[in-house]
């Protein structure tokens, strides 16, 4: 028996979100006939999100309304990659929130850092690629610049994510459970990731 590619597409969608857990997959079933894999969610996303479970918040609003404070006080850890300012609007800054949470684990992820002149600037992978000089040294010899094929440094600003968090929590048990922030840039982690050619090129120019 064939199966549609539409038939096809469901069915291995419903594979992917039994991974997410039951309580996502019910929520989901009510929309299944609008879900596809690679169409309203790409493919990538939902591999990366398997058997997470989630709240949604519909909205932001000032602190302390909608379950955003009491979620942060249950949390262990915060990730967030905004831009600099951006969760100060919404009232979940580090600041704010270290008042009421002193043991959170604040993880800010951003292309340029938090502070700096171009902290408030937007990032992505190929910009940061282009920008670090790693596409200079990728691709043919003589042929232009050209981008890793993977979005090589979200990843590896993940890894470094995994690693600074770990330390982040161990830190705590030995400080009287204190928590911080961690300032994790794109650009950093592309600088860094360069190793020897970025140090061929600050020798040699």
């Amino acid at each position: 028996m064939e199966l549609s590619p539409s038939l096809q597409q469901k069915i291995r969608a419903w594979r992917l979100m039994r991974c997410r857990g039951a309580i996502i997959v019910q929520k989901l079933l009510k929309l299944f006939g609008r879900y596809r894999v690679g169409d309203q969610e790409p493919l990538h996303l939902i591999a990366v999100d398997l058997a997470q479970q989630g709240q949604l918040l519909w909205g932001f609003h000032p602190f302390g309304d909608h379950g955003q404070a009491q979620l942060a006080a249950q949390a262990d850890v915060l990730v967030e990659n905004f831009r600099p300012g951006v969760m100060a609007r919404f009232g979940l800054d580090y600041a704010r929130l270290k008042t009421t949470c002193p043991n959170l684990i604040y993880l800010s992820i951003s292309a340029y850092g938090q502070e700096g002149e171009m902290s408030d600037r937007p990032g992505f992978d190929p910009v940061l690629q282009a920008e670090s000089g790693m596409m200079s040294i990728t691709g043919e010899p003589d042929g232009a610049p050209m981008r890793h094929p993977i979005s090589i440094i979200d990843t590896m600003t993940a890894l470094q994510a995994v690693g600074a968090v770990t330390a982040a929590l161990f830190a705590r048990t030995s400080n009287g459970g204190k928590g911080q922030q961690i300032d994790l840039a794109l650009m950093d982690v592309a600088i860094a990731a360069l190793g020897n050619a970025g140090g061929y090129y600050l020798a040699s120019g």
